[in-house]
């Protein structure tokens, strides 16, 4: 064979390796232009997450984007954490939910819109931080003391609140939807599970607290009143706690829906002039004589249905005040600069002196305001 011949082979080669390395250069130049557009989304997105720690207010655009973003905000007891999404999403729907009704016809106001209004809001939203700690701090002592809510009794919770109010899933999903842009399923867990904890732990509380001092105090008051209650005001006097001890027990007219539901609960079956057992409410324990009942019609044509009381009030360690220090016992960590959380109070509070002093003046005067 002779050598001329390869030359042709040769030269494609060449030509084929040049094209090769251009290629490689090509190649290298696109994966580092890629790599630089990932770098610069990584300190991007870096950036902003660091802003959401580290800034004193957050701004709506980064807000947009921390309600898809579950990043840890609250931590409690290193076990449970809350995220923005949850935070955020829920504030959303408080929102939704004052801006969708109208309050002006009832002479009340919501504006958001405004300078102390954007204030208003932030302070719904401290409020539902403080809802969503409390939820999980009351989770986490319900699971302590062995309760635990299974997806059977929510369902069973969410059906008997709907017959009791003669309504329906259909009515209920619309219902969610164009007041707070809620699932039935994000209702069940956002507050129908909280609730059942909340309940089954004051169920757990109320047995137990039969073996207290306080309860045999009250187990004495009850001994104590006559049968016909002629003496009912003496007992009082002995017993009693509370701003109606200054008033010889006494509560003056007020509608049935006004009063704590486990009282109401009792005056339901209740005859005039009875006097009822021991009744233990989130407050403490009462004993209650029926005085009267009346009803009458407002103005809006309502029939409004009002009763009259006399109480003996032992307050005791109420429910309460045992959550409370249940909560005072929990380690929480805030990881926002906004907020901070104040182991007096156990709530979480501004972390700004200035907004919280704002927060105050704003409470006092917004009278007539539904959203606070």
């Amino acid at each position: 064979m002779k050598k001329g011949k390869n030359k042709p082979l040769q030269k494609e080669s060449a030509a084929a390796e040049k094209t090769n390395k251009k290629n490689r250069k090509k190649g290298k130049t696109i994966m580092l232009s890629i790599l630089g557009i990932i770098l610069i989304g990584v300190v991007f997105v870096g950036g902003t997450i660091g802003y959401f720690y580290i800034s004193g207010r957050i701004n709506p655009a980064l807000k947009a984007i921390y309600k898809m973003l579950p990043l840890p905000i609250v931590r409690i007891e290193d076990s449970s954490t809350i995220t923005s999404d949850q935070l955020f999403q829920d504030a959303e729907a408080v929102r939704k939910f004052y801006e969708s009704k109208d309050y002006a016809q009832r002479g009340e106001r919501v504006d958001f819109s405004t300078r102390e209004g954007e204030t208003r809001l932030r302070m719904k939203e401290r409020d539902i931080l403080n809802k969503l700690i409390e939820d999980r701090i009351i989770k986490k002592i319900a699971e302590t003391k062995g309760i635990k809510i299974s997806s059977q009794e929510i369902d069973k919770a969410v059906e008997e609140s709907l017959t009791a109010s003669d309504s329906d899933y259909k009515k209920l999903a619309l219902n969610l939807s164009s007041n707070y842009g809620w699932t039935i399923e994000q209702f069940k867990n956002k507050i129908v599970k909280n609730q059942l904890y909340l309940d089954r732990l004051f169920q757990w509380y109320k047995e137990n607290l039969k073996n207290s001092n306080d309860y045999k105090r009250a187990e004495k008051a009850r001994a104590s009143i006559s049968e016909s209650g002629d003496n009912f005001d003496d007992v009082v006097s002995i017993f009693s706690d509370g701003e109606s001890a200054k008033q010889d027990g006494r509560i003056p007219w007020v509608e049935e829906d006004f009063i704590i539901p486990e009282v109401a609960d009792a005056l339901s079956s209740m005859q005039e002039g009875q006097i009822s057992g021991i009744i233990t409410s989130p407050l403490g324990m009462h004993i209650v004589v029926l005085e009267k009942r009346r009803e009458s019609e407002d103005g809006n044509g309502t029939i409004k249905k009002e009763v009259q009381l006399k109480q003996v009030f032992i307050r005791g360690k109420s429910f309460i005040d045992w959550v409370q220090e249940q909560k005072k016992q929990m380690k929480v960590d805030v990881l926002l600069q906004e907020y901070q959380w104040n182991v007096g109070t156990s709530e979480i509070e501004f972390s700004s002196s200035r907004l919280r002093e704002l927060a105050k003046k704003i409470k006092i005067k917004s009278q007539g305001d539904p959203s606070l």
